[in-house]
């Protein structure tokens, strides 16, 4: 990879095990949960009698990092010392279509001596800190298990008489459940050492060719769902961790083989679309987007797969970034989106949302404890912490673009009156929305916001769909002419006058990034009469484009990288969808903060602004998505 990522990922299974180096090479620094926590490993590699650092931070003489280069599913390092050069690969197997393979809650951690310039007998030891099971070091206690299972040497600490689910926060980690370090290496050995800092837990073997270890964290259960503990969804294979990491280690090959099968077509795609800069940003978001769900099933045996909001509030099951994350899980597997909105659906059918409001709900609680919404709720009246027209919009969207992938999407009579009044919020306020909050929420409230009415406009389309789809052909038709009859209404009323759009009604000489409007694109249905949108798109290529990237809107230089490239694929051209997001790329390589992935920064110095780890980058995927041609639909 030519991009130097602001972040690396190395272990990505879940918002919880989830850990980065955030420095150029991996023994400059400790590592780090997402949230910036440490959370720190160390390796050492030992050759002709002397120890080499090739991760962490200590005084130990450093081993030359010579590359990293992150893929889809793995991340690999090289190093180099007088004796040997060693490779290192973490690779998290995060299968789209495996999600047996994706939900297990395992890294697997390969040693390759690639020169031996000497014969010489090499070992690693990878030794994890005590604080990757604890809020704070020091906290609590933190005891040591060795277990010795079929040919399976490993260990465990755990934070001890911890609760499982008794946290939740923004920027938090895990302090219960137990981390575990393992691998089948014949002469592997495992021990724990304890000072007055804390507990380390160290795996030693021979690497004398190749050796494979693991690390894995059974986090006991995967969220509180409506009163009820919830089982992580690896458990239907394996009861204990220890009999899913031997699953795993003796799957290794296959496991490697189905993501190289995986991401063969994904990355060529990927190029022939948007070239060798399109491909990078994929792979540095791929593992980050599906990380930042985890994957588990209600009672009743339907998928859940739950988002947390990383950095931006811990919020579980977020409609507004479900609906910018969905691109992904659309191309690969789209029954993991409907998993996504099942706890909205559950939650807007019960107390005290059912008759207090008309519109969806933002989130399902606070992740992981998901039994609705904790913030004032107000009267009925009081909408200021909600966002009623962006939700409902988004929860029409998204449950069009899920039938139309699948084929088919069957709603419960319930559901289908929640849905019916979500096109009748959008029908009486969408046209042009009052002062009220949008997923670009970190710029205030905004009255007569014109893309917000874009999404009302085309929510209602989208509702039209699944009327077509049930066979309700009246209501179908019904409803795509009030959303054409507003569509027109709202270029009238939008028009800067020289064929570009504004931020808001009522205010000449603004704009914005009209990303909502890429639904009738993908959808084809036509709302917006052809190259409605023409002059808007090219006025970004020739005068929006600061080094890096196309401002939100005019009133600040900040962006969001999913909807960059949301409107970068209502480009006509590949030259113009590439002018959009090169300085994405761009800014990824020159930042001067170090965390994973962030989605809002400063177009003119790169800085980041908010939101670091989320899974909104499932939305640079747009692109594919647009070319598969899985969103039209024949009306």
């Amino acid at each position: 990879m030519k991009m130097r990522a602001p972040a690396v990922p190395l272990i990505n299974c879940n918002p919880n095990f989830n850990i980065w180096s955030n420095e150029n090479r991996l023994n400059e620094g400790i590592t780090r949960h997402w949230s910036g926590v440490p959370h720190p490993m160390t390796g050492v590699f030992s050759v002709n009698g002397k120890d080499y650092l090739f991760m962490g931070n200590t005084s130990i003489t450093k081993m030359e990092q010579i590359t990293v280069d992150i893929d889809f599913f793995t991340t690999e390092y090289i190093f180099n010392c007088d004796e040997a050069k060693l490779a290192v690969r973490f690779t998290t197997p995060l299968l789209l279509n495996r999600l047996n393979v994706m939900a297990r809650p395992i890294t697997y951690i390969e040693f390759e001596v690639l020169e031996n310039r000497g014969g010489y007998d090499c070992s690693v030891k990878f030794t994890i800190d005590d604080c990757i099971c604890l809020q704070k070091k020091g906290q609590a206690e933190v005891v040591f298990e060795e277990f010795e299972s079929q040919e399976i040497v490993g260990g465990f600490m755990e934070n001890k008489g911890a609760k499982p689910l008794q946290y939740h926060g923004d920027r938090s980690s895990i302090d219960w459940g137990r981390i575990c370090l393992a691998s089948a290496e014949s002469n592997a050995h495992i021990y724990s050492e304890k000072d007055c800092e804390g507990r380390t837990m160290t795996l030693e073997f021979s690497v004398n060719d190749k050796a494979l270890i693991v690390a894995a964290y059974d986090e006991l259960y995967a969220i509180e769902y409506y009163q009820e503990y919830i089982d992580c969804y690896w458990k239907k294979e394996a009861d204990t961790i220890d009999e899913l990491i031997k699953i795993a280690i003796n799957e290794y090959d296959d496991v490697i083989k189905l993501c190289n099968d995986f991401k063969a077509p994904l990355e060529a795609k990927a190029f022939e679309l948007g070239g060798e800069k399109y491909v990078e940003l994929l792979k540095l978001a791929y593992r980050q987007t599906i990380a930042a769900h985890t994957l588990c099933e209600d009672k009743n045996g339907n998928i859940l797969f739950i988002s947390r909001e990383c950095g931006s509030g811990a919020h579980a099951a977020t409609v507004d970034v479900t609906y910018p994350s969905m691109p992904l899980f659309l191309l690969y597997n789209p029954e993991l989106v409907v998993g996504m909105i099942r706890p909205i659906f559950r939650y807007a059918l019960q107390k005290p949302w059912k008759g207090l409001y008309t519109f969806a709900p933002h989130d399902a609680g606070f992740f992981p404890i998901l039994n609705g919404q904790t913030y004032p709720l107000g009267d009925g009246l009081n909408e200021s912490t909600q966002m009623p027209v962006e939700e409902c919009g988004n929860m029409l969207l998204i449950c069009a673009a899920i039938a139309v992938a699948k084929g088919g999407f069957e709603f419960g009579d319930a559901e289908w009156e929640l849905l019916k009044n979500w096109r009748d919020y959008l029908i009486e306020y969408g046209a042009d929305p009052g002062e009220q909050l949008c997923t670009d929420d970190f710029a205030g409230h905004l009255a007569h916001n014109c893309n917000l009415s874009v999404k009302a406009i085309m929510g209602i389309a989208a509702y039209a769909i699944l009327c077509n789809m049930r066979g309700n052909f009246k209501d179908a038709e019904t409803y795509i002419d009030i959303a054409r009859s507003m569509a027109k209404d709202w270029i009238k009323r939008a028009d800067n006058g020289d064929g570009t759009y504004r931020l808001v009604f009522d205010k000449e000489d603004t704009f914005s990034m009209k990303y909502n409007a890429i639904w009738d694109m993908l959808f084809g249905t036509n709302i917006f009469p052809k190259d409605t949108f023409k002059k808007e798109l090219k006025s970004y290529v020739e005068k929006r484009i600061n080094r890096y990237g196309m401002p939100l809107d005019n009133r600040n230089d900040y962006t969001k990288s999913d909807w960059i490239l949301w409107v970068a694929t209502m480009m006509e051209s590949k030259e113009d969808f590439e002018k959009m997001i090169v300085p994405l790329w761009r800014a990824y390589d020159e930042t001067r903060f170090r965390w994973a992935m962030c989605d809002l920064y400063f177009t003119s110095t790169a800085d980041h602004k908010e939101f670091e780890n989320r899974t909104v980058q499932g939305g640079l995927f747009m692109k594919l998505l647009a070319d598969s041609g899985k969103m039209k639909y024949d009306f």
